[in-house]
């Protein structure tokens, strides 16, 4: 699945290396995350988000839906 990790480190000012460290998750994974779209595993993907602060709609750069219709109060 496509996502948006390279224009976020990009953005960010980190590394594949840095972020290698922060999560533990090799470089070579997140190359392949990063640039082939590999399936990436739930707990390797929420390492990242904690990592960068950004959520998972913001890695695989979907835009949140706004609620139609009424609160209830």
């Amino acid at each position: 699945m496509k996502n948006k990790l390279k224009e976020i480190l990009y953005d960010q000012r980190i590394s594949v290396t840095q972020l290698s460290r922060e999560t533990g998750i090799p470089r070579p994974s997140i190359y392949n995350i990063m640039n082939v779209g590999s399936s990436i595993k739930t707990e390797s993907l929420f390492a990242i988000c904690e990592a960068l602060h950004i959520s998972p709609n913001d890695f695989y750069g979907w835009k949140e839906r706004k609620k139609h219709g009424k609160e209830k109060n």
